[in-house]
């Protein structure tokens, strides 16, 4: 800067200082919004109530209803699967045997 002429310093100052007054703007912005943001998280949470349960006395868990003897587990045992149950199904096309005659058996197609 010792190379400029007077006039030309001052706006250099002049336009250090707008910048500088735009980042303590900008600055002030994000602590107001900050400030709002809390604000209404604040809001929300009075907004909000805890949930209550009347506690009998010696019970741990309100919640969970424990069954009065627990239930025996039954052993797995595998089992060999029968595909034969799966032989009347087909697939999805129904055939039809018609007699029309001695030994003139005519299988015919229908769809489901």
């Amino acid at each position: 800067m010792p190379f400029l002429p007077p006039n030309q310093r001052r706006q250099c100052t002049e336009g250090k200082g707008l910048q500088q007054l735009l980042v303590t703007l900008v600055f002030v912005m994000q602590i107001v919004m900050i400030h709002k943001e809390k604000v209404a998280r604040r809001e929300i949470g009075e907004l909000t109530t805890n949930k209550t349960t009347a506690r009998l006395p010696g019970v741990k868990h309100p919640g969970i209803i424990f069954p009065e003897k627990p239930e025996t587990q039954v052993k797995y045992v595998r089992k060999a699967i029968d595909y034969t149950v799966l032989d009347g199904i087909g697939h999805g096309v129904k055939v039809v045997v018609v007699n029309s005659g001695v030994n003139n058996n005519k299988q015919i197609c229908v769809a489901p």
